[in-house]
């Protein structure tokens, strides 16, 4: 899997899509795609913006997949686009157009549960 440990802490990738600097409403008018590393505390170690592929959502998991990223956080509006993520068991985590795009990937990082994943369905 593509989870890195350093000085003892577990990191992972979180892939913001966004527009204006703010959580995307849907994916697919996202002008910018954060990147972040960060680890199980929270912490953000690292940043990247990036220009998301467009106008495709079905190339979107692998792409993802190709750079390290199993995590990704969506507006819920985007019912359909879950399933995409979850045949590649990419971890859809739920956002809130309120919070900043930091807040989101911090409150995750720390514990917060996500709400959509294939594993989970029973």
């Amino acid at each position: 899997m593509n989870h890195l440990h350093i000085a003892g802490r577990f990191m992972r990738k979180i892939a913001v899509p966004l527009v204006d600097g703010k959580l995307a409403r849907q994916f697919i008018h996202a002008d910018t795609l954060l990147v972040a590393e960060v680890d199980d505390h929270g912490t953000i170690h690292s940043r990247q913006y990036t220009n998301p592929p467009k106008n495709d959502p079905g190339i979107l998991p692998d792409w993802l997949l190709s750079r390290g990223i199993m995590y990704i956080i969506l507006n819920l509006t985007e019912e359909e686009s879950l399933h995409v993520f979850e045949r590649k068991s990419i971890v859809v985590l739920e956002g809130y157009t309120d919070r900043t795009p930091e807040d989101l990937i911090r409150m995750y990082a720390a514990g917060y549960r996500h709400v959509h994943h294939e594993h989970d369905k029973r």
